[in-house]
């Protein structure tokens, strides 16, 4: 959900429509530049930039997509910031692995310490720590 205004100068979500088709999610590598806030890219060969579309989104606004889609986005070049919520949901069969990207490369996306919400049905998988990142009673 855009909690600002999303533009092409400031960076705003980029797809490659119809990449969920093939339900594969591609091969990736870590890139640790300074202007990547999550490391995980996909290898340019696993996709056209070419046919890259921005998503343009007002203040208030969202869009919903599946894991397959091949998204990302570029750098903000502008003096505007842009900020957005993401909310992620999952197969009661996946693993959200909390130690997967190290907190020394999280830059800031809190990776490490992201609560998991069982929102139905059972955790099929077994392995997901559901006490991470929620306030502890005394």
């Amino acid at each position: 959900m855009a909690v600002t205004d999303c533009t092409a100068t400031n960076g705003c979500l980029r797809v490659i429509p119809g990449s969920h088709a093939a339900q594969d999610t591609g091969k990736h590598f870590r890139d640790h530049s300074n202007n990547v806030t999550i490391p995980e890219t996909l290898h340019e060969q696993e996709y056209d930039e070419g046919q890259a579309r921005d998503i343009l989104l007002e203040a208030g606004q969202m869009v919903i997509f599946d894991v397959y889609s091949a998204h990302g986005s570029s750098a903000n070049s502008s003096d505007e910031i842009r900020t957005g919520y993401a909310l992620r949901f999952m197969p009661a069969t996946s693993h959200y692995d909390h130690e997967d990207i190290p907190i020394a490369e999280s830059r800031g996306s809190a990776h490490h310490t992201r609560p998991l919400i069982q929102v139905r049905g059972i955790d099929r998988n077994g392995n997901n720590n559901f006490t991470i990142g929620h306030p502890q009673t005394a």
